[in-house]
């Protein structure tokens, strides 16, 4: 499927840093150079590597991003965000055994992106209600949380509907016209 969060993860989508193009370069330049000096290890915090792996995959380099992921993995070897790639990148591969064996292995069954892919593997064996379940429980936490940062900080707008449209594209794309108008009814 072709949706952006079947892609990649969640989290990594919402909070990823939002860097100019100039900056984004110059990542990974660095990248890219500290890479050539393969006999010096090098270390890259996990937002910054997540970037460049985004960078690699919007500009349909797979061999780039795969080699990426793979640094990844090993510099940050238990990290969620990685480990998730890694399972989108297994599903997309057609691997679904593989992702959801990898998926159940995480430590936080309840982080928005395990909970994403196993709703969506709900999808592609047309368990619809059991993937809506799952999306009920994601937009609640999600409700809660955005509750929570509007005590907070008042002047905070946050809102569902990215993510209710990220669902109601799933629903579509395995089938189901009916959750998928659900999803976009509650769209503000």
């Amino acid at each position: 499927m072709g949706t952006a969060f079947s892609q990649c993860s969640l989290s990594t989508t919402f909070a990823t840093m939002k860097r100019s193009p100039e900056e984004m370069q110059t990542l990974v330049r660095e990248y890219q150079k500290n890479l050539s000096e393969a006999s010096v290890p090098f270390w890259m915090d996990v937002p910054d590597i997540l970037d460049i792996l985004d960078h690699f995959e919007q500009t349909q380099q797979t061999i780039e991003a795969e080699l990426c992921l793979r640094l990844a993995l090993r510099m940050h070897p238990d990290d969620a965000d990685i480990l998730m790639r890694k399972v989108y990148r297994l599903k997309n591969d057609g691997k679904w055994h593989d992702a959801e064996t990898l998926a159940k292995q995480l430590p936080d069954q309840d982080h928005i992106d395990v909970q994403f892919f196993l709703a969506e593997k709900a999808l592609s064996e047309v368990r619809f209600f059991d993937a809506d379940a799952i999306y009920e429980k994601i937009l609640s936490r999600e409700q809660q949380a955005i509750e929570e940062e509007l005590l907070e900080n008042p002047e905070q707008t946050a809102s569902l509907d990215d993510l209710r449209m990220e669902i109601a594209e799933l629903f579509l794309d395995y089938g189901s016209e009916v959750f998928a108008k659900k999803y976009l009814l509650l769209i503000r």
